[in-house]
């Protein structure tokens, strides 16, 4: 049985294997070599409240994001004034036509998954960043008797994993 990892060492690795390489652009700003990977089957959604990733289940499908210029980051969350991790990504497109047609698309997925993403785009150049969290995901227990409902916290979800897969099978027919 696979255990979830603390929210303190959940994030601190990325391993990314020596496969295929592919030039990217971070969120800084700055290039980097990132291994090409293909996405694993989309997982099935999990009931709410959704449980933070296993360690297998951040192997089988945070790496493949990884690879794939998704980051985690901290954010700084209104629950109990912590911070949390969410997922985010930069993705650029040759027009501003074609980011509102991958916009109207993102609604979709939103609508279809009934999850949400911030958005914060750009006209110049035609981008949008997308960051998801799971609002109301369920930490491990801290303590055999700790109580559900004080488990409740914002995290990383595999309905943030779903999310960002959709994200990405849907601007691989936007890739410039």
């Amino acid at each position: 049985m696979t255990t979830p990892r603390s929210s303190s060492n959940l994030w601190d690795h990325a391993r990314l294997a020596n496969r295929g390489r592919l030039a990217v652009r971070c969120m800084n700003g700055v290039s980097a070599q990132l291994p090409v990977s293909n996405l694993p089957d989309l997982p099935r959604a999990p009931p709410y409240p959704c449980p933070f990733l296993t360690e297998e289940e951040t192997d089988t499908y945070l790496e493949p994001l990884y690879a794939r210029a998704w980051v985690s980051q901290d954010y700084e969350s209104s629950h109990k004034s912590t911070l949390t991790k969410e997922l985010a990504k930069r993705f650029t497109f040759p027009d501003t036509q074609a980011l509102g047609r991958f916009l109207q698309d993102l609604k979709v997925i939103t609508d279809s998954e009934n999850h949400h993403a911030l958005q914060d785009v750009s006209q110049d150049p035609p981008s949008v960043i997308i960051k998801v969290h799971t609002h109301s995901a369920l930490r491990p227990a801290s303590y055999a008797e700790e109580p559900r409902r004080a488990r409740v916290q914002p995290g990383i979800t595999l309905r943030d994993v779903r999310f960002a897969y959709l994200v990405e099978e849907r601007y691989s027919t936007y890739a410039t």
